[in-house]
């Protein structure tokens, strides 16, 4: 609680120092050092949070864990920085831009290495940047591509910079389940439903090698498929399919019945043939 107070009011600190050049700082016995600054070169403004096994805390000294929440004006760039920290010298472009930020860590002994994330706003868009293994502290940071995009309209990317949809994913995705809400092809059982011959169908796949109503396989390399209009594709063919089975069905029945009154008639025949025979 001491602590959330602590921070509190270095935030209202900091707001109170905005047209300041002075930099705050609070140092923990256990090496926690918390600084606000306004860079006098009005560049860089921010809150910086480094535990280090060292004393000195102002920010992009490096350490063993380093917060910060930081602003450029000259590229309009917000940033959340994790284990990192805006360089002094600007390369023209965000913070993103290779240079503009640097490992505020070494390599790091533990396993998979030591990196760095950052959570980045500029544009109207929020980047989520998850960084290659450090380079060994104050080397530059390489962030590549963002892992996730949130953009201005809600639109979210994972794998892609320009997400089309709410969640575009440019790679596989695996769930235990997906619930797609959707429209359903029942109207294939309305009485006034027009059913294609099977004359018909045969016809339109030799024209165009695929079922009616079901997009080619060009259409579909080219455009893709909505989950849940193909899902209610296919049911209606497998309820068009019930529907010719159904008819299949009488037409045997009523074969089966033909042939039975046939049979009988041979039968009768054959009886009476017997009798003519027998009468000779």
């Amino acid at each position: 609680m001491k602590n959330s107070i602590k921070i509190l009011c270095i935030i209202i600190l900091n707001l109170c120092l905005v047209y300041s050049t002075t930099y705050a700082q609070l140092n923990e016995p256990t090496g926690i050092n918390i600084g606000l600054s306004r860079a006098s070169t009005s560049t860089i403004y921010g809150l910086n949070i480094n535990k280090s096994l060292a004393t000195n805390g102002s920010p992009g000294t490096g350490g063993y864990t380093n917060i910060q929440i930081i602003e450029k004006d000259w590229s309009g760039s917000h940033a959340i920085l994790f284990n990192s920290y805006a360089s002094s010298v600007q390369v023209p472009g965000g913070l993103s831009t290779m240079g503009n930020t640097k490992y505020a860590h070494d390599v790091g002994a533990y396993t998979g290495g030591a990196g760095s994330i950052m959570f980045f706003g500029n544009g109207g868009t929020l980047d989520f940047y998850i960084s290659p293994l450090s380079t060994g502290k104050d080397s530059i940071v390489s962030w590549g591509t963002p892992k996730m995009r949130i953009e201005r309209d809600g639109n979210i990317g994972i794998g892609t910079s320009t997400p089309d949809y709410k969640l575009d994913v440019l790679g596989t995705i695996r769930a235990n389940e997906v619930k797609v809400a959707t429209g359903w092809s029942d109207f294939i059982f309305e009485p006034d439903y027009e059913l294609k011959s099977l004359d018909q169908v045969e016809e339109f796949i030799e024209a165009y090698g695929h079922l009616p109503d079901i997009p080619s396989a060009e259409e579909v390399e080219e455009n893709g498929i909505s989950l849940g209009d193909m899902d209610a594709k296919l049911l209606q063919k497998i309820e068009e399919l019930t529907l010719y089975m159904l008819e299949m069905k009488k037409e045997n029945a009523e074969i089966k019945l033909a042939n039975e009154l046939l049979n009988q008639t041979v039968n009768s025949q054959n009886d009476r043939l017997k009798l003519l025979e027998n009468e000779e």
